[in-house]
């Protein structure tokens, strides 16, 4: 009887739910005969070896999914700070705006573009840093005082014996 080796191989390699066993049951081959011939052409390597290819390959595309998002994103937020700049350039020096909200809503979206491209401020970084400090700070604190913590289980008594 002849069988299709490529076949065999080629499913073992790329199902990861297939086995020796259930392959030869399939392709009515004996069982010690397929698992020789998978032996000596390292089936088992190649089958890692696709598995690894499969999740890395899952990987870049998940990543490249995130870089296109977040390029999009940074291309809307330009297009928005284009858009402000030209209302504001639209605003004349001598002009008093009658509508305060017009100015919140422009100061507002600003900072939303800050955020969403993680720029800081010297005065975000100084913040920043006096929150770390306070962080060390408290941690040495922590440092000085007892680390053990009991904990009682009540009805734990019943485990005990």
């Amino acid at each position: 009887m002849s069988c299709d080796w490529t076949q065999i191989k080629t499913e073992y390699i790329t199902d990861s739910n297939s086995s020796y066993r259930k392959l030869a049951e399939k392709y009515g081959v004996p069982f010690t005969t397929l698992k020789d011939r998978a032996r000596k052409e390292g089936w088992a390597k190649l089958k890692t070896q696709t598995q690894h290819d499969i999740v890395t390959k899952t990987i870049d595309k998940d990543i490249d999914k995130k870089v296109d998002r977040a390029t999009r994103l940074m291309d809307a937020t330009d297009e928005l700070l284009g858009l402000i700049e030209n209302t504001v350039k639209g605003l004349s020096a001598g002009t008093v705006v009658a509508d305060k909200a017009i100015l919140k809503q422009i100061s507002g979206a600003l900072k939303d573009i800050k955020d969403i491209q993680g720029f800081k401020t010297d005065l975000d970084i100084r913040e920043q840093e006096a929150r770390i400090r306070n962080l060390e700070r408290q941690a040495e604190e922590d440092g000085k005082t007892p680390t053990s913590v009991t904990i009682t289980i009540e009805g734990a008594e019943q485990w005990q014996k």
